[in-house]
């Protein structure tokens, strides 16, 4: 049976609809995967140089790529393993790399409302959730709370000295612009914000973990990572710790 044309054009459009999907879905993932290439190759050339000189990060080095990196942070556990960038532009990290060029995965930064020297009250670093759990995509393994229970430690390397941050609690929080709500510089933003964390850890969703024996006082410097959940595009997923301990490279 022969068919008519107009079927034939229907298939042909469905077969054509089809290779340009596929296409567009190999290109993302071709973008991703340089995206972190990137990055995979420089933390390469890194540990290469700490491991001659017997020290963290070679910042001048880093500055010399990009003036904006201003530290390095890790999460115990985790693929986290990034330097830290703040532009002139607030967000404009959130679409380029640590080398300013234009980037699906852009990279970890804070905006122009926190200090780099880590001395305010409440600090915020963003990252994308990555599905090759890259950049702030493996944050999620807090997700599992026997994952949440063995891994308490983050650490964010400056070029004065190393900050080391407990981790107390991860939350399934709202989408709220952190530093519109909370004064991030002051004592009372911080008092504050441990308010909305105990009030959205008393919602009890499963993504939200606590440490028992966590507590937030007026004196505590954070540090906090945010990043997207998957299909919760009105929530955050955010990491809490607090300042621990601090050892001055001088």
């Amino acid at each position: 049976m022969r068919q008519s044309p107009r079927i034939k054009g229907f298939f042909i459009l469905v077969a054509s609809a089809v290779v340009i999907l596929v296409g567009g879905m190999a290109y993302r993932q071709y973008q991703l995967s340089q995206a972190e290439e990137v990055y995979r190759k420089f933390r390469q050339e890194e540990k290469n140089v700490t491991e001659i000189k017997k020290v963290g990060h070679d910042f001048e080095k880093l500055q010399e790529i990009n003036k904006d990196i201003y530290g390095w942070i890790c999460v115990e556990g985790t693929k986290v393993d990034y330097p830290v960038l703040q532009g002139a532009e607030d967000n404009y990290y959130l679409t380029h790399d640590m080398n300013g060029e234009s980037s699906v995965a852009g990279a970890i930064y804070s905006n122009s409302c926190n200090s780099k020297d880590m001395t305010d009250g409440i600090t915020i670093l963003y990252g994308h959730d990555m599905k090759a759990d890259t950049m702030f995509g493996s944050l999620h393994y807090f997700d599992d709370t026997s994952f949440f229970e063995k891994h308490r430690e983050m650490t964010l390397e400056t070029r004065d000295g190393m900050f080391c941050y407990e981790i107390l609690g991860v939350y399934n929080y709202n989408d709220d612009y952190l530093p519109e709500m909370f004064d991030v510089k002051n004592q009372g933003g911080v008092l504050a914000f441990n308010d909305a964390l105990k009030k959205c850890q008393e919602a009890g969703d499963e993504m939200t973990h606590v440490r028992k024996d966590a507590q937030i006082t007026e004196a505590d410097r954070l540090l906090v990572l945010s990043t997207c959940i998957a299909g919760q595009d009105d929530r955050r997923f955010l990491v809490v710790g607090k300042l621990s301990q601090y050892v001055d490279y001088e």
